[in-house]
């Protein structure tokens, strides 16, 4: 979808994965605001590492916000609700 939408094509630093990698890892530690987000960011290396940004302000997430479909999330959320239901083969 992103790629067929185009998304992500000027896109330099936060492309749409990145951005929902980010709002996943924010759910997760219940992180609460863009200011968060981007506090925990800049403090954590880790996180640095795994999303492949050493900062992001929250103008920049809020930017993003805005310009992501909603129907982009929505298939995203419905994927990982249905993974998460899958009973995993041992």
């Amino acid at each position: 979808m992103i790629d067929v939408t185009g998304l992500d094509k000027y896109v330099k630093k936060l492309d749409t994965l990145t951005y929902i990698h980010l709002f996943i890892y924010a759910q997760l530690k219940k992180l609460n605001s863009l200011k968060e987000i981007s506090n925990s960011l800049s403090r954590k290396k880790t996180v640095q590492r795994l999303a492949g940004l050493g900062s992001i302000s929250k103008s920049q997430l809020s930017r993003k916000n805005r310009e992501i479909p909603h129907e982009i999330l929505d298939v995203t959320l419905r994927h990982l609700i249905q993974k998460f239901n899958t009973p995993l083969d041992l």
